[in-house]
C-alpha cells in the first residue's frame, strides 16, 4: 500500500510546529534516507490503523528531549518507539541492528579495526566521554575497537580535527564497549548504560 500525495501532504501539515522542512506545501528530504523514513512512519500508521497523533506525540517528545538532534534522527526515534509500542520489534533487536548499520571494519596489516563515526551533538559526548573529548576543533569523533592477533583488544574513542589528526584518544574498557556502542548509536538512548 503507497499513501497518496494527498495523503503525504496532509500528514505532513498536521504535525504542525514539527512538521518536515517543506517546499509549496511538499515535504522535502535532504538525503533518500529522510524519505524512506517518512514513509515508514506513514505506513505504520496507516497499516495498524492508529490515528497520526501516534506518532506525532513521539516526535514532539524526541524533539523535546534532545533539540540540537538532527530533525529526522527525532523522526527514527519517534519511529522506532512507536514500533516498539506497537510490538512489532523488540528493542534489543533494534540496538543491534543500529549497530550493525552504524559500524564498518577494515583489515590493516593483518589485524581487524571496528569503526563506529559518533555523529551526537558535544552535549551528549560530554556526557559520554568527558569535556576532553570535544572542542571547537573537533571534526569528527569514532568509538574504535582494534583486534591485533594474540592480544586482547584496544577500544576506545578519538576525536579529529579538521586535518584528519587525532586530537583526544581515549581508552574504552573493552568490557563496556558494545554497551556503549549499542547505547550511543540507538538514537532512543541518550545517556550513558548504567
Amino acid at each position: 500500500m503507497t499513501a497518496s500525495p494527498a495523503t503525504v501532504r496532509a500528514a505532513a501539515a498536521s504535525l504542525g510546529p514539527v512538521a518536515p522542512p517543506m517546499i509549496d506545501g511538499e515535504p522535502v528530504f535532504a538525503e533518500p534516507w529522510e524519505g524512506r523514513a517518512y514513509g515508514l512512519a506513514l505506513a505504520l500508521v496507516e497499516r495498524r490503523s492508529l490515528p497520526w497523533s501516534s506518532f506525532r506525540d513521539r516526535l514532539i517528545a524526541a524533539i523535546s528531549e534532545q533539540p540540537e538532534r538532527p530533525y529526522f534522527e527525532s523522526w527514527i526515534v519517534a519511529l522506532e518507539r512507536l514500533a516498539a509500542d506497537e510490538a512489532l520489534v523488540d528493542a534489543d533487536v533494534l540496538r543491534h541492528e543500529r549497530s550493525d548499520a552504524g559500524a564498518y571494519r577494515y583489515v590493516e596489516a593483518g589485524d581487524e579495526i571496528e569503526v563506529v563515526p559518533l555523529i551526537h551533538p558535544a552535549s551528549v559526548l560530554i556526557e559520554h566521554f568527558g569535556t576532553g573529548i570535544v572542542d571547537e576543533s573537533v571534526r569528527h569523533v569514532e568509538m574504535y575497537r582494534y583486534e591485533k592477533s594474540g592480544s586482547p583488544p584496544r577500544c576506545g574513542v578519538r576525536s579529529f580535527d579538521a586535518a584528519a589528526d587525532i586530537i583526544v584518544d581515549l581508552a574504552i574498557p573493552g568490557g563496556e564497549w558494545e554497551a556503549l556502542r549499542d547505547s550511543l548509536l540507538s538514537f532512543a538512548t541518550d545517556s550513558p548504560p548504567a
